[in-house]
């Protein structure tokens, strides 16, 4: 038997199971999306979208929609249950989705994030989180557990190995996003010049800091999954992708033109997912016999 993967080890029959789950889940997180977010237009220091109500509901019907389907995969697909799994998930959904765009947006962008608007915004983040870990556990099935799951040796590595792999994940991460703005700087270079971006290599030590707050709220998905080091690689490139790349972006604001918005969509997206991959092949291998 391979490193990786255990008898009896069926990733399609594990989420077509309970692939109707992914309905009800999806529908409680539109409700706790909307309702915080409107909830939150009332307030002075949130911008609102500027966009028509129809164009704001699609937008968060299709980006909850991916967060839902990628969330309830590793949920179905965990060898963890109970408060740990719960608490794993919302490490993920909050850390990769809320806390790591937010903390970026306010380095990068200081007049277009200010302190009043990022606080508000985590809130947000937090109780959507928070809420939906527990309800989507709850609805999967997976709050309760017979008896004891199998432990993975994965993130049983040497230190060298830590290292080394760290230094690499950084790297690929940093080499991405200079392609990206390589890419892209003709198109958003107005927007971004009246913005006032930070030098250079500021951006880059930012985008190293990016790169490994990333990988560290991932890393419970990766020690928890079930399967081969390829599936954790697809898994973790999808989570990044849709929740780092993606959904921050969905959402039409006052803030950011749409022009924009959707390139950088396109960008972020491909980086995450290639780094996301990377990082979950890397740090999923196994000692023989798991």
């Amino acid at each position: 038997m391979g490193p990786g993967r255990s008898q009896g080890d069926e990733p399609l029959k594990d989420v077509l199971k309970h692939l109707w789950h992914i309905l009800p889940a999806w529908a409680l997180l539109v409700a706790i999306s909307s309702g915080s977010f409107w909830a939150l237009t009332a307030l002075q220091d949130f911008p609102g979208s500027g966009a028509p109500p129809a164009v704001v509901m699609r937008a968060v019907l299709a980006s909850t929609f991916l967060i839902a389907c990628v969330l309830a995969y590793i949920t179905l697909r965990s060898r963890w249950t109970g408060t740990q799994l719960v608490c794993a998930v919302f490490v993920v959904y909050f850390g990769v989705n809320t806390f790591v765009p937010i903390s970026q947006a306010f380095l990068l962008v200081p007049g277009l994030m200010t302190p009043a608007l990022g606080a508000v915004l985590t809130a947000h983040g937090f109780i959507v989180a928070l809420t939906f870990s527990f309800a989507l556990v709850l609805l999967t099935g997976r709050m309760w557990q017979p008896g004891p799951a199998a432990e993975s040796a994965r993130l049983h590595l040497p230190a060298g190995e830590w290292l080394w792999k760290l230094a690499l994940s950084a790297g690929v991460s940093v080499g991405l996003y200079l392609l990206g703005q390589a890419v892209t700087r003709p198109y958003v270079s107005e927007f971004y010049g009246q913005a006032g971006l930070p030098p250079l290599g500021e951006r880059v030590i930012l985008q190293t800091g990016r790169a490994l707050l990333l990988l560290a709220f991932v890393l419970p998905a990766i020690k928890m999954m079930k399967g081969g080091r390829w599936e954790a690689a697809v898994t973790v490139g999808l989570l990044l992708c849709i929740l780092a790349g993606v959904t921050p972006l969905a959402m039409p604001t006052s803030v950011l033109p749409d022009r924009v918005r959707y390139l950088h969509m396109a960008e972020a997206g491909a980086r995450d997912f290639v780094y996301g991959s990377l990082v979950g092949y890397l740090f999923s291998r196994q000692r023989e016999g798991f």
